[in-house]
């Protein structure tokens, strides 16, 4: 069956992408089969990517797009399969890695616009009033109290709308695309398993699929994506396994695994230690290329951020401090991060510099703020210290002297401002 079948069918110089009339998108698509890679590479790059996904934002034609991709990639005839996966994953949320690590909400999202397609300009004004309110500070509030001036709430129905219609479109075409996961080819099984991971409403043909990856995968990055899809979609049966990943010899995988485990709430001080961790070898430029691809597409800061909110096991930090002094030495690195998290914050991802910030951590009694602190900052005097801070510091100071020679535990002490060596950790001990 030719996949684009009826392609000619619809009206493309009535459709609207970024630049106006989709009336060249039957050439692009037609171009995507070409034997011509820079001619592919074009089509796909120029006139797909940047024309109906433009920074996130879809459209009309966008929606009309779908199932051509959808058919081409499900061709094995078609070239560059990965890419078109890629590229209807991005279409389906606009960002991905927004949703990680909790995956998508869908019944949230179409209970929200079954509501605003009934909202009255009263509800309309009411509803931004509490948006206002709910900022989380001060300087949120006067952020939010100046947007809401410039919302317009036509527009954003239609932007919900065309985002609802697109995400739909690709859900049609999942069942097709499952298979994919089996492909030989490596960037295929990757794109595939973070795209089902997007759509919890397949999530009961998804899962076994992607359980079977689990056992099978041999590339580190498809692996990560099947590990972090799991997670998405909220497959509590796989915990035991993700949690072996913690342990395992690829820095990618430890990464997908914490990741994963934030999302089904598994939180405890293992997965914090290895976001922490992580933070820090992606600041520092880690050599694993896998790590770098996960680290970068946003997995890393979206399941940091995410433990602002969550519930973590209340012993947690006990046995952080317990592991900080008397754990094996492999385990410090984590037990570190773990132990300053709890006591100081979390660390987390600026644009350039490794930053911390406050966690909303059940049990942990950190002031919240929304705003991040510049790394560095020096902490104040020892004495100042609340009880758990104090008791970290102390269990710092006694690391063994080659804890001292690791430049990531370096790297962590100074991104919350605490001593990176031990004559000075001990003097700070006395400040007053």
């Amino acid at each position: 069956m030719d996949p684009l079948e009826g392609l000619d069918d619809i009206d493309w110089a009535s459709l609207r992408h970024a630049y106006g009339s989709a009336e060249g998108i039957p050439a692009a698509l037609r171009a995507l089969r070409s034997p011509s890679s820079d001619e592919r590479g074009e089509a796909l790059n120029e006139r797909l990517w940047h024309s109906i996904w433009h920074q996130g934002t879809r459209y009309p034609a966008t929606v009309a797009t779908v199932p051509f991709l959808v058919a081409l990639a499900a061709d094995p005839a078609t070239p560059d399969r990965a890419e078109i996966v890629h590229l209807l994953m991005m279409l389906s949320v606009g960002y991905p890695d927004d949703k990680l690590p909790h995956g998508v909400d869908i019944a949230a999202w179409r209970a929200d616009l079954r509501e605003r397609r009934t909202l009255t300009p009263e509800g309309w004004e009411r509803r931004l009033d509490a948006w206002v309110a709910e900022a989380p500070n001060e300087h949120q509030r006067d952020r939010r109290t100046w947007l809401r001036e410039k919302r317009d709430p036509q527009a954003e129905l239609r932007a919900m709308e065309i985002d609802l219609a697109v995400y739909d479109a690709v859900l049609v075409g999942v069942p097709v695309l499952r298979p994919l996961l089996e492909s030989p080819e490596s960037g295929l099984r990757t794109w595939t398993a973070a795209l089902l991971g997007l759509f919890p409403e397949e999530a009961a043909s998804s899962i076994p699929a992607l359980s079977a990856r689990l056992e099978a995968e041999s590339d580190a990055f498809a692996l990560s994506n099947v590990i972090t899809a799991l997670g998405m979609l909220g497959h509590r049966p796989a915990i035991p396994r993700i949690r072996t990943f913690l342990s395992g010899d690829r820095p990618v995988h430890r990464l997908a695994a914490a990741t994963a485990l934030v999302g089904l709430s598994e939180v405890d001080e293992t997965v914090i230690g290895q976001l922490t961790v992580s933070s820090v070898w992606a600041n520092l430029g880690h050599t694993d290329d896998a790590f770098r691809t996960l680290a970068a597409s946003g997995s890393l800061e979206s399941a940091t951020r995410s433990l602002r909110n969550a519930e973590a096991d209340p012993a947690a930090f006990d046995r952080a401090l317990e592991g900080l002094r008397t754990g094996p030495v492999a385990q410090t690195r984590l037990m570190v991060g773990a132990a300053l998290t709890f006591a100081f914050g979390i660390l987390d991802l600026g644009d350039s510099s490794i930053h911390t910030t406050a966690p909303f951590l059940a049990g942990i009694k950190v002031p919240y703020d929304e705003e991040e602190l510049p790394a560095g900052d020096e902490l104040e005097p020892f004495e100042d210290l609340d009880d758990r801070q104090r008791d970290v510091v102390r269990a710092l100071a006694d690391l063994p002297p080659d804890s001292w020679d690791d430049a990531v535990i370096e790297t962590m002490l100074q991104a919350w401002g605490v001593p990176d060596d031990l004559a000075g950790l001990r003097d700070y001990l006395t400040t007053v």
